[in-house]
């Protein structure tokens, strides 16, 4: 069941900056079994930023990252150095605001198992690493005060997720532009996030409850200005 995958089912959130990143030893059933380094960039359009991510990715150690706002137009995959970037942006003729991407290791491109192109703000990649299967999501959600768009894209994420077989080891990683709180849920949301809370924040608090998914980050201390 969901709630006997929840040590599994994890959310990992961006807070919106350029620089985060998550280091995670993974467990399974009590037992570590690898390390896997995850991180998140808001890139604000990726055409001119090849160059300097694969040489930050690279200089980071990171395994696999969820780009987000990447203003990238089609869907596709292509090399970036020593990383392969699977993309999901708006068609070629509509103005590109969004699109999101998950770039994974090359020496790893082998064990990508294959990946799905939802919409422009979502993207799912199936990769089998540490002898565990993962689905790694990647979302960027609407901006705060579209709340119409908010509902459609949680919709459209809970499609995707229900699709996804329970045996599966989720991360939903990017960009939510949500703040959350810190008021707590039991194996969902810890304390360590900020006081305020908006209409993101609190749809992303209800999508992880229901999902027994964690939000990470909410487990352990951060700066002030790293928690939105």
């Amino acid at each position: 069941s969901r709630g006997q995958q929840s040590n599994t089912r994890k959310i990992l959130k961006s807070e919106n900056r350029t620089d985060t990143q998550y280091d995670n030893t993974a467990r399974f059933d009590g037992q570590r079994v690898g390390k896997l380094k995850i991180a998140t960039w808001n890139v604000r359009g990726i055409v001119e930023k090849t160059e300097e991510l694969q040489k930050e990715l690279m200089k980071r150690k990171i395994d696999i990252a969820i780009l987000t706002e990447t203003k990238k137009k089609n869907k596709g995959s292509e090399d970036i150095g020593h990383y392969v970037m699977i993309y999901s942006g708006v068609p070629a003729n509509q103005w590109a605001s969004s699109g999101v991407a998950v770039v994974v290791r090359k020496d790893w491109k082998h064990k990508i198992r294959d990946y799905t192109w939802i919409s422009d703000r979502i993207i799912e990649t199936r990769i089998k690493v540490l002898n565990r299967n993962f689905t790694i999501v990647g979302v960027y959600a609407p901006v705060e005060g579209k709340e119409q768009a908010t509902e459609d894209f949680y919709r459209e994420l809970q499609q995707s997720i229900d699709k996804i077989p329970k045996t599966e080891n989720i991360i939903v990683a990017g960009d939510f532009n949500g703040r959350i709180g810190n008021q707590p849920i039991p194996e969902c949301i810890g304390t360590y996030g900020e006081q305020v809370m908006n209409y993101n924040g609190e749809t992303l608090r209800d999508f992880c409850a229901f999902n027994k998914l964690k939000i990470t980050n909410s487990f352990y201390r951060h700066k002030d200005i790293h928690k939105f």
